[in-house]
């Protein structure tokens, strides 16, 4: 029986299967992606270069058999640089509830991307 066929049972036996599918298939080692399950729902935690990997470990891990939801909490430089390249180093900002310099508002901004597990599209 091929291994896509298997139906892992329980949140261990996915966590295994969705690494292992990540390295199988584009070479990511755990050290690079972490990955954690919680009642089927998947969640991706790392940092890499690619935008295109990121959204690729993504659509992986959606194909493991028994996966119901993923997050992904993968950043790349790219997120912070298009963020960073809207700002004069020394800008101020008003977002609606945030005011001040621009830096806090990129940290928060991240913070929240990050969280949401949002890719930033935009090239500012």
């Amino acid at each position: 029986m091929p291994a896509n066929t298997v139906i892992p049972i329980g949140d261990d036996a996915l966590s295994t299967a969705v690494r292992m599918r990540l390295e199988l298939e584009l070479g990511l080692a755990y050290d690079v992606v972490k990955v954690t399950v919680l009642n089927g729902e998947v969640t991706l935690r790392g940092r890499m270069v690619c935008p295109s990997k990121r959204e690729a470990a993504k659509v992986t891990a959606e194909s493991v058999r028994g996966v119901r939801r993923v997050l992904s909490d993968i950043s790349t430089a790219g997120d912070e640089a298009a963020l960073r390249s809207a700002y004069w180093p020394d800008a101020h900002d008003n977002h609606g509830g945030y005011s001040g310099p621009s830096e806090g508002f990129i940290r928060l901004a991240l913070g929240i991307f990050t969280a949401a597990g949002t890719l930033l599209m935009a090239a500012v």
